[in-house]
């Protein structure tokens, strides 16, 4: 059963948009970019932040769609409109169809490595709230140097009737580019299990400049004991070459008909 939403029509997302920090022109480009790209498939955008309806959502849509990962769980604890929101798109029938959301993290003095491993980063209180057996081991250098401000995406999902025209490419740019004229994080962020990283498709489809692996979840309730996992990462210079790039190619006419 499709979730549709009973909020009133929401704005156009370039409306909803202050830039704050960035390059303006880059980031306004991106916004209108990307929202015409994706209403010409029938989607209306917005940013959402109520991460309860993004729990509904996914909740009436797990026939494709896992259960979302703890860190946009607002019954958890930990979550607010400051560090969190979602881009939802919604059709003409005010279904919504797609989802992507975001969390910002401030880690000063420590690292994803030691907040994975922890499980900080995925509950607020991990002593109280993970499962019983539930650990993470991180086998990555890489995971280490990422600190500071610190996006991480996920939460993805489109309707299978959605997938196939390349909304995965676009909906990855406008929450990295929203993230960065609102908190202006260091790095920005991602996983994706190791069983759905096919050479490099992955990084090519979200625009991941660096991935690495050694990510491994166990007993975690999302999938196998151990959940095997790899993660890309942009550092901030890099999201706003990304950004440059990718909307010269939508605003070319041959480019973005395979976009």
């Amino acid at each position: 059963m499709s979730f549709v939403s009973s909020r009133p029509p929401r704005l156009r997302l370039p409306d909803q948009v202050t830039v704050d920090f960035g390059p303006p022109d880059v980031l306004a480009a991106t916004f209108l970019s990307v929202d015409r790209a994706v209403r010409d498939h029938g989607i209306y955008l917005s940013i959402n932040h109520d991460l309860g309806e993004l729990v509904e959502v996914n909740e009436q849509n797990r026939k494709d769609w896992s259960p979302l990962l703890p860190m946009f769980d607002p019954s958890l604890g930990g979550t607010s409109p400051e560090n969190s929101f979602w881009i939802s798109g919604v059709n003409d029938s005010g279904e919504v169809v797609l989802c992507h959301a975001a969390r910002l993290y401030l880690w000063p003095e420590t690292s994803l490595a030691d907040e994975l491993e922890t499980l900080r980063f995925f509950y607020p209180q991990p002593e109280i709230q993970k499962k019983a057996n539930e650990r993470c081991l991180v086998v990555s250098d890489a995971a280490s140097t990422i600190s500071g401000r610190v996006c991480y995406s996920g939460a993805v999902w489109v309707r299978p009737d959605y997938r196939g025209r390349g909304l995965a490419h676009l909906t990855p740019r406008l929450v990295r580019a929203y993230s960065l004229t609102r908190w202006y994080p260091d790095f920005s962020v991602g996983m994706v299990q190791m069983r759905n990283v096919t050479g490099h498709k992955a990084a090519e489809t979200y625009g991941w400049r660096h991935m690495d692996t050694g990510i491994h979840w166990f007993g975690s309730g999302h999938g196998p004991e151990e959940l095997k996992v790899a993660f890309g990462w942009l550092e901030r210079e890099e999201v706003v070459e990304d950004l440059q790039q990718y909307t010269s190619l939508l605003r070319d006419p041959v480019n973005a008909a395979v976009v």
